[in-house]
């Protein structure tokens, strides 16, 4: 799962990195802020971008699956781990 999880963002970051520079998670560009490598309005962009884009791909899904489906998607903590 984590790979695929890897493999999906890199896919992102080949595709759209020349635009965003790879933020694709808030704490990623809270680092470069931190770094200096991003100024203070570029950072409330990226941020403003990041939620929209978290809450479109959220109602995508809540479009797309039922219930049913999402449930399945449910893992109790350490279910599946081997002893």
């Amino acid at each position: 799962m984590a790979f695929a999880f890897g493999l999906a963002l890199l896919a992102g970051i080949y595709a759209v990195g020349d635009v965003s520079g790879g933020h694709f998670n808030p704490a990623v560009t809270l680092a470069a802020f931190l770094d200096r490598r991003v100024d203070l309005t570029d950072l409330i962009g990226f941020w403003i971008g990041q939620i929209v884009g978290a809450l479109l791909a959220s109602l995508t899904v809540l479009a797309v699956a039922d219930q049913a489906g999402v449930r399945t998607t449910y893992t109790r903590l350490g279910a599946g781990v081997e002893a």
